[in-house]
């Protein structure tokens, strides 16, 4: 078992709306979050990548 990571994106849109967040490890999606799809948050299947997805959210800062 590797080792616990917390990742965070913090970002400024003024006026527009968020279109993705998209996480990448060694050149393959493995979160999305897409606010205007139902559920806005997904998770793929990559080796050594686990997410929990109940730590998961979305604030913009």
């Amino acid at each position: 078992m590797g080792n616990a990571a917390t990742l965070s994106c913090q970002f400024e849109l003024e006026k527009a709306s968020l279109y993705s967040v998209r996480w990448y490890f060694e050149s393959e999606e493995f979160y999305r979050y897409v606010p205007k799809e139902s559920p806005p948050a997904r998770t793929f299947p990559v080796s050594g990548i686990t997410v929990d997805v109940s730590k998961s959210s979305f604030s913009q800062h």
